[in-house]
């Protein structure tokens, strides 16, 4: 199984973003993201409103500002961003957000648009540490970030290497994914950091870095 959310926006035709439909600045929303998403708008027949407005496309009644509802099925992982985003968008309407079990997701064509570039979704200027850097202080970053990873540099600051979750787990015996640790209390997030104290970046990170230039 894999963990999606399903995000539901019930607003109206009225409604508006930066002068744009609201419904039409979502979907290029979930476009612009370039991420694993499906995005759904539909437009009820009728319905009514907080206010006592009762939309219709009954010709003998003169309110046409009929109810809309997007729809947005995403990976869990990639779902806080656009969902932050979409909260922020929607002046006049509700949000909601379930999480789902999916058993499939498959496609036609590949999940990253052809016409795609290394630079339209690497982040710029990331966050690094040095060889020297103590693995609690790596623990410290990565737990304060939506990252797994962070990329390991010399003297010269060129990349020679990755630590990631994984080499935590794996080669410094980090107890339990930092998203469990992250949620855990601070006695416990204390103790963890602690024991990696000790050891530096160097020892445990994945080498070499594999690097890629930014417009392949």
């Amino acid at each position: 199984m894999r963990q999606y959310k399903i995000i539901e926006i019930f607003t109206s035709e009225e409604a508006r973003w930066h002068g744009e439909p609201l419904h039409a600045a979502i979907v290029q929303l979930v476009h612009d993201l370039k991420i694993a998403a499906r995005c759904l708008v539909t437009k009820g027949i009728e319905g009514s409103y907080e206010n006592g407005e009762i939309a219709t496309g009954r010709l003998e009644v003169l309110s046409y500002n009929l109810p809309v509802r997007i729809t947005i099925v995403a990976p869990a992982v990639e779902s806080e961003l656009l969902l932050a985003r979409a909260e922020e968008m929607v002046a006049d309407g509700i949000v909601t957000v379930q999480d789902v079990a999916v058993i499939s997701h498959k496609t036609r064509g590949p999940f990253i648009p052809k016409h795609t570039r290394v630079r339209d979704l690497m982040t710029p200027s990331p966050q690094k540490v040095n060889l020297d850097t103590s693995l609690a202080e790596v623990a410290r970053l990565l737990l304060s970030s939506t990252f797994t990873a962070l990329p390991v540099v010399d003297e010269q600051n060129r990349p020679v290497g990755v630590i990631s979750q994984g080499d935590l787990i794996y080669r410094a015996g980090l107890p339990m994914r930092l998203g469990l640790l992250a949620a855990s209390d601070q006695e416990k997030v204390s103790t963890v950091i602690a024991a990696l104290t000790p050891r530096q970046a160097k020892e445990v990170m994945t080498r070499p870095a594999m690097t890629i230039e930014q417009d392949k």
